[in-house]
C-alpha cells in the first residue's frame, strides 16, 4: 500500500492479551524511572564523562524526561510537568558545566533538543529564548568545520535533527542551511552517486568506509534532507546522489535482507541485521521519507520493498539479541508502527505485534532495569548484559515504545531517531 496522503491519528497497535502484557510492562516501567536514574558505565569511566552521560540523550536524564514528558501528556496525576522540568533541569545544569560535545545522543546538542521537544510546542517563540546560543554555538562550530562525524548519533546530521526541532526560527533555520552545506562538502563520489565515509578510528572489524544505516550511516542524512526539503531548504542534486549510491548497494532478491551494513574495502557481505541503527527498518523508512517528499513514488517503493522484506525475515536471521530501541527488539517495533501509521498494511501491523512479543518475553524480572537487560558486544569473548535505564539501550526507550503501542498518543520523540520529521503545518 502506498503511504497514506495525509496523517491518520495514532492508533494503539497492541491488543487483547498482547495490549494488557505490555500496558502492564509500561507501568512498571513508568513506576521504576519516575526519577532520573544513572546511566550504566564501565567502573574505570572517568567522572566527568560518567556525569555526561547521565545527563544524555541516549543514556541519561534527558533521554529519560522524555518519557516522563509522554506519560504526563496523557494527562494523568503522575508524572507532572513539574516532574518533566526536574529531569530536564538536571540534565540543564550538567551541559552548563560539564565539557561536553555536539553530539545529539552524547553531548549537549541532545540536551537542548530533548529541551526543546519537551516544550510540547515545537518552534514557538518566547522571549528570552534559552536555546538561541546554542543554536549559535552550533552554527559557528559548523563553520569552523569542528564536527569530526558526519552521522546522527554523534555528528552534523544530529545537529540537523536539533536544527529541525527549532524551526521555524531564523537561527535554527541558518544552523540547518549550515548542516546540509558540510553534508554536501563531505560527501564522496562512489560507484554511482555520493555516501559519506566513516572515520577509520570508528571502523570495526567487516566494516567498510561507507555506512548505509539511520544511526552511523547514509539513510540518516538522506532522512535528514528529506525533512529539510519540506521547509523549503533544498539540496536535491545532493539527496538523489545519496539515494542513488544507496539503491546501487542493493542485495540479490533471494538474500534475507535488502542492505548490507556497509560498503567499500573490508565490508563483510550479506545483509545487515534488523535494527533501527542498521539494515531495513530503518533504511526503508528513509526511503520512504525521501519519497514523499519530493515526490519520487520510485523511492517509496524501493522503500516498502526492503520493509516488507524486513517484515518477513526469521527472527533466527535477524541478529536481535535484547529489547533496546537501538539495535533491538523495541526499535523494529516502533519501526513497524510508523509503517503501518502510514501505509495501513496488515502486514506492518503484524510484524509490529510478533517484535512486541519479542520484547515482552525478553523481560527476566530478577534482573537488569526493571528486568530488561542490555547486550553490550565486545571486543572478545562474550557479550555484557547491562542494567541500562536510558533511551537507546535500556528501559526509557522500552517504556516510550510500549506507550506507543498501548496508548493514543503519537510517539514524536522518535523525531531523534529519523522515524518521523515535524512538517511546517503541523
Amino acid at each position: 500500500s502506498a503511504p497514506r496522503s495525509r496523517a491518520a491519528p495514532w492508533r494503539p497497535i497492541a491488543e487483547n492479551g498482547l495490549g494488557a502484557q505490555a500496558a502492564a510492562t509500561l507501568d512498571v516501567l513508568a513506576r521504576a524511572l519516575a526519577h532520573p536514574r544513572r546511566a550504566w558505565a564501565p567502573e574505570s569511566t572517568p567522572p566527568e564523562r560518567r556525569a555526561a552521560l547521565d545527563a544524555s540523550l541516549a543514556d541519561g536524564a534527558a533521554g529519560q524526561a522524555l518519557l516522563l514528558a509522554h506519560l504526563a501528556r496523557l494527562g494523568l496525576d503522575s508524572p507532572t510537568v513539574a516532574d518533566v522540568e526536574r529531569s530536564l533541569d538536571r540534565a540543564r545544569a550538567a551541559a552548563a558545566r560539564l565539557p561536553m560535545t555536539p553530539a545529539l545522543f552524547g553531548g549537549f546538542t541532545g540536551i537542548a533538543w530533548a529541551i526543546e521537544h519537551a516544550r510540547g510546542r515545537p518552534g514557538e517563540p518566547s522571549a528570552g529564548d534559552p536555546l538561541h546560543d546554542i543554536d549559535e554555538v552550533l552554527t559557528r562550530a559548523l563553520e569552523a568545520e569542528a564536527l569530526r562525524h558526519f552521522d546522527l548519533v554523534s555528528g552534523i546530521t544530529g545537529v540537523g535533527v536539533y536544527a529541525l526541532e527549532r524551526l521555524p526560527r531564523p537561527s535554527a533555520r541558518e544552523c540547518l542551511v549550515r548542516v546540509i552545506a558540510r553534508l554536501e562538502a563531505r560527501a564522496e563520489p562512489v560507484a554511482r552517486g555520493r555516501l559519506w565515509r566513516t572515520p577509520a578510528a570508528s571502523m570495526t572489524r567487516g566494516h567498510g568506509p561507507f555506512d548505509l544505516g539511520v544511526a552511523h550511516g547514509a539513510a540518516g542524512p538522506i532522512a535528514l534532507l528529506a525533512a529539510a526539503h519540506a521547509w523549503g531548504i533544498e539540496a536535491r542534486v545532493l539527496l538523489d546522489d545519496a539515494i542513488r549510491a544507496l539503491l546501487d548497494q542493493r542485495l540479490p532478491s533471494d538474500a534475507v535482507g535488502r542492505f548490507p551494513t556497509s560498503t567499500g574495502p573490508g565490508a563483510a557481505p550479506g545483509p545487515a541485521r534488523l535494527a533501527w541503527c542498521s539494515g531495513d527498518p530503518g533504511i526503508a523508512m528513509a526511503l520512504i521519507a525521501a519519497g514523499r517528499a519530493v515526490g519520487a513514488p520510485s523511492w517509496i517503493e524501493e522503500g516498502l520493498a526492503a520493509a516488507r522484506a524486513a517484515a518477513t525475515r526469521a527472527d533466527a536471521s535477524s541478529g536481535v539479541r535484547d529489547a533496546s530501541v537501538c539495535h533491538g527488539a523495541a526499535g523494529i517495533v516502533l519501526a513497524f508502527q510508523r509503517l503501518h501509521h502510514l501505509t495501513g498494511e496488515p502486514l506492518f501491523a503484524a510484524t509490529t505485534r510478533r517484535w512486541l512479543a519479542r520484547v515482552l518475553a525478553q523481560r527476566r524480572p530478577d534482573g537488569g532495569c526493571e528486568g530488561f537487560s542490555a547486550c553490550v558486544p565486545q571486543d572478545a569473548g562474550d557479550p555484557l548484559w547491562i542494567a541500562d535505564a536510558g533511551l537507546l539501550r535500556g528501559a526509557a526507550g522500552i517504556a516510550l515504545t510500549l506507550l506507543a503501542a498501548t496508548r493514543p498518543l503519537e510517539p514524536t520523540w522518535d523525531r531523534a531517531l529519523l522515524l518521523s520529521a515535524r512538517s511546517p503545518d503541523a
